[in-house]
C-alpha cells in the first residue's frame, strides 16, 4: 500500500510540475537582438570580462534574427576601506563596480542606464588569497551586471 501511495505521489508531482509553464530567462526564443557593435571607455578589466560575457549575443556568433543593436559601456572599479584596526591597517574593504550603458541602433537612442554593483569583504592574512578573492568578486560582480544588462535589453527590446 505504501509503494502504491509513493508511487502515485510521484506521478503526481510530475505532472504538475511539468504543466506549469516553465521557460528559461535566457531562453533563445525571447532573444529577439543582436550586437552588432560595442563602443568601450574606462576600467579594462571590466570591459574585458563584459565583452566575453556578451560573445554569445554577438552578430558574428549567432545568425539570429532580430533587431542590431550598438552598446556604448563606460566601466570603473572603486576600492576603498570599510574598517581598520587600532593600528591603522585595513581590516575589511569593500569593493565597488559601476557600469553605464547606452544601447542605440541607428544613432537612435534606445536606453539609457547605470548599472552598480557592491560587495565587502575582510582582510586575509595572506597577501596572495586576498588577490585570488578580489578577483572571484569582481569576476561575479561583473557577472551579475551583465545578466541584469541583458534582462533589461529583453525587456526594453520586447516592448518595442
Amino acid at each position: 500500500m505504501k509503494k502504491f501511495y509513493n508511487i502515485t505521489l510521484l506521478f503526481i508531482c510530475f505532472f504538475l510540475i511539468n504543466g506549469c509553464g516553465y521557460k528559461p530567462i535566457f531562453s533563445k526564443e525571447r532573444i529577439n537582438f543582436f550586437i552588432n557593435e560595442i563602443e568601450f571607455s574606462g576600467d579594462r578589466k571590466i570591459n574585458r570580462l563584459v565583452n566575453q560575457n556578451f560573445y554569445s549575443y554577438k552578430e558574428n556568433s549567432t545568425k539570429q534574427q532580430g533587431d542590431e543593436i550598438n552598446l556604448k559601456i563606460s566601466s570603473k572599479k572603486n576600492t576603498t576601506v570599510a574598517s581598520k584596526d587600532s593600528s591603522g591597517d585595513p581590516n575589511s574593504y569593500i569593493l565597488n563596480i559601476q557600469v553605464d550603458l547606452e544601447v542605440f541602433n541607428n544613432s537612435n537612442t534606445i536606453f539609457e542606464k547605470s548599472y552598480s554593483k557592491q560587495t565587502s569583504y575582510n582582510k586575509f592574512e595572506k597577501k596572495s588569497d586576498q588577490i585570488n578573492y578580489e578577483k572571484k568578486l569582481y569576476t561575479n560582480l561583473v557577472k551579475q551586471t551583465v545578466d541584469e544588462i541583458i534582462l533589461n535589453l529583453i525587456e526594453k527590446l520586447n516592448d518595442n
